[in-house]
């Protein structure tokens, strides 16, 4: 934190500084101040006008007498160093302990509040609620033209998330294929291969007799209990893979994570501890994840087979499997029909850990990521009795629409069964149907298809591995992943440009989208003041812009840990050494408080958070780097400051600008504190900068080439802090004082 001009928030005070503490009451949370020095110390309390209280410094207990003024000074009182726990009553609603005898709080007052204390308004983002219980209504679309650039954007949303962007290296998947029973009309056989090296897919492929070629159909299964060995009237997975191969396809069931055969690694994570799991989450690593890529390398192993037509592939699959289905239908084109079954739901998201990667559904449902099917052939099948219930008046009609956009209504169909949630004979049936018509390209011929009795082998028969076997283990697997994708995103730079927006769910502002209103303005030496509120949407940033007193020559931004206040020098009310010296240059300064900063910091515990909620919104982090994005756009918009000439970051605050920097695109000089952060360092993200799937997308060196040709300064590094060498990159191992920040500019 460069030296001496850091000034920390402290234990719940809003601003504490050398010689000065100033603490809103609703900050203070019982922990102590820090008093640096022992000395005189004057106290100042503010009240509401005619109702008295007390402060109580350590053990002394200063009355607060009812007065008409709002500010009463309380008088001078030696303090000594170490920790002071301050308390106050009810009527208290600020304590200003300071060192200058000179000091008025009135006069300090407007740096610290774009609002008048107390009156700001609520950041729509703390009540914003979105999980997997939400009830969302479909993104309306005017054109095909706007429908596709959303869904090439949700695409690589649903990759990056599973830290699948770009797609990996297609290893060898040393295919191992046994045949266990022979039938008339049908083949079972058992099969395992490598997803990725030691880590195996494990199903059973059920096909036609004769020499094919034969369509294939990829069959995820649902949290039934036997998973893809699953034998019953609600569902059967054996049933499904006989019957299709019975009508001439060749189906292949295979198990969802840490079901039957696959048990290297446990469904839902449980064998990691959150911790552990939150680390992964870094690198794009989850059960949906490890889903998507066994299934993608499904479709490559079936392709490949000799009897296979490779390019008339379907899926289908029920609840957990209905979400493997369009979910793999909608990042790989190589499924040509798919029928998800009792889970494309506009109420119920999914309750598994392996439905909700991080960030597909910041801005989308299961209906958009349903949709992204069109205009291949879909059937949906919905149930009376469970969360697919308003499926023909709600999610049916709304997927029906983007079809409409390729004049291909007739391409997506729903089933609507009377029964709980399921993947009965029923639903089945309907799905048989749907593919003969899609997929064997007979709809006359299957139109009235009814599935015949199918007796599954035994268990014993079907199962791939025994229960003694020997596999590599789980921990090895998701430590070799780790290893992979720091490799890959280390060499797709370029790639990783455009998953910085989903990581952090920025949005760039269009013009006409960030508005501010003006609190009041005041003139000083040499500069005006302005309290602002920045709104974009909901969203609302405090902040304070330094005018010059004459035409301002551009514009900069700063941006510290600590919100505005920690920007100026608050036991002399005037502006801090940074912006002093930026204002001495001609340059206007805004300084804001991010989300969950300053201003916002006491409101920031009354954020809502449901459950999976990396997969529903951004963290803290993106949105601090949203609010540095919008405030950017917010100067462009100012004709009377001139261009942007620098975003400068420090403390924490330097992190989150280097990615507002990169995503912004065009800011000529970025300076930013790296205050010893080590982005190699997983513990380090998790503890202050937390991003899901930002170190799969390349972290900060994909911002620092994002940033490039523009000229980006990096301080503070403490030696762990390493970028990719360029031209337009200085990085620096010391601390900088405010005149060398100057002098970077």
């Amino acid at each position: 934190m460069f030296a001496g001009l850091l000034m920390a928030l402290t234990c719940g005070a809003l601003v504490e500084q050398p010689g000065f503490v100033w603490a809103d009451a609703v900050s203070l949370d019982g922990s102590p101040i820090q008093i640096g020095e022992a000395g005189a110390y004057r106290v100042w309390a503010k009240v509401n006008p005619g109702d008295p209280g007390t402060v109580k410094l350590g053990n002394a207990t200063l009355g607060v007498e009812a007065v008409d003024a709002p500010w009463v000074s309380l008088g001078s009182h030696r303090l000594p160093k170490g920790d002071l726990e301050i308390t106050v009553s009810d009527p208290v609603l600020t304590v200003v302990i300071t060192t200058n005898a000179a000091f008025d709080p009135a006069d300090a007052e407007p740096l610290m509040y774009a609002a008048d204390p107390g009156s700001f308004p609520r950041d729509a983002r703390l009540d914003l609620v979105r999980d997997t219980n939400t009830e969302f209504a479909m993104t309306p679309f005017d054109s095909r033209k706007d429908w596709e650039a959303f869904a090439g954007d949700l695409r690589r949303k649903l990759l990056v998330g599973s830290g699948l962007w770009p797609l990996p290296e297609r290893t060898p998947l040393n295919v191992h294929i046994e045949d266990v029973a022979t039938h008339d009309d049908y083949i079972v056989s058992r099969v395992h291969f490598e997803a990725t090296p030691g880590f195996f897919v494990t199903g059973n492929l059920f096909r036609p007799t004769g020499p094919g070629p034969f369509p294939g159909v990829v069959c995820p299964h649902g949290h039934w209990e036997h998973g893809r060995l699953e034998h019953g009237e609600r569902g059967s997975v054996p049933a499904r893979g006989i019957t299709l191969a019975r009508m001439g396809m060749v189906a292949f069931t295979y198990d969802m994570l840490g079901y039957n055969d696959s048990r290297q690694i446990d469904h839902r994570f449980e064998d990691q501890s959150e911790e552990e799991r939150k680390r992964l989450e870094l690198w794009g690593i989850h059960p949906f994840s490890l889903q998507l890529w066994s299934s993608i390398r499904v479709i490559d192993f079936i392709q490949a087979l000799p009897y296979i037509d490779a390019d008339n592939i379907a899926c289908t699959g029920a609840s957990g499997g209905g979400t493997q289905t369009f979910a793999l239908t909608a990042v790989d084109d190589r499924i040509k029909v798919a029928a998800p079954v009792n889970m494309i739901s506009h109420s119920m998201q999914g309750g598994c850990i392996c439905e909700n990667s991080p960030l597909i559904r910041l801005n989308a449902s299961n209906m958009e990521v349903g949709a992204l099917a069109a205009p291949r052939p879909m059937m949906m099948i919905s149930a009376t009795g469970d969360w697919t219930t308003k499926t023909p008046e709600v999610e049916y009609p709304a997927i029906r629409g983007i079809y409409d956009l390729y004049d291909a209504a007739d391409h997506v169909a729903n089933v609507h069964v009377d029964a709980g949630h399921n993947y009965n004979q029923t639903s089945r049936e309907a799905v048989y149907r749907f593919f003969g018509k899609w997929v064997l390209d007979d709809g006359p011929k299957w139109a009235s298809f009814s599935e015949p009795e199918a007796v599954p082998e035994s268990i014993e028969t079907a199962r791939v591995f025994p229960e003694d076997s020997k596999q590599e283990s789980g921990e090895r697997i998701l430590q070799s992943l780790v290893n992979e994708r720091r490799n890959r995103s280390a060499a797709s730079l370029a790639e990783n440009a455009d998953a910085l927006y989903d990581v952090t769910g920025v949005t760039k502002p269009a013009s006409g989208e960030v508005t501010a209103s003006l609190t009041d303005s005041d003139s000083h030496n040499g500069y005006i003041l302005e309290r602002l509120t920045i709104a974009r949407g909901g969203d609302r940033i405090p902040a304070i812009l330094y005018r010059p007193t004459d035409a301002a020559s551009g514009s900069t931004l700063v941006v510290h840990e600590k919100g505005k206040a920690a920007l100026a020098d608050m036991n002399r009310a005037a502006p801090g050494p940074v912006v002093a010296r930026l204002i001495e240059s001609g340059k206007a300064v805004l300084a804001i408080d991010p989300f969950g900063v300053g201003e916002t910091l006491t409101n920031a515990a009354d954020r809502k958070h449901g459950a999976f909620s990396t997969t529903f919104l951004p963290t803290d982090t993106g949105y601090r780097i949203q609010d540095i994005v919008t405030s950017l756009a917010y100067l462009r918009f100012r004709d009377d400051l001139g261009e942007v000439s620098a975003l400068i970051g420090l403390g924490d605050a330097g992190v989150w600008s280097l990615f507002a920097s990169a995503l912004d695109g065009d800011v000529p000089k970025t300076i930013v504190d790296a205050n010893g952060f080590d982005p190699n360092d997983d513990a380090a993200w998790m503890d202050r900068h937390y991003l899901a799937c930002v170190q799969s997308s390349g972290g900060v060196n994909t911002a620092a080439a994002m940033i490039a040709p523009n000229s980006l300064s990096v301080f503070n590094t403490q030696g762990v802090f390493h970028l990719e060498d360029a031209d337009t990159v200085t990085v620096v191992k010391d601390d900088w004082s405010a005149d060398q920040i100057a002098a970077g500019l």
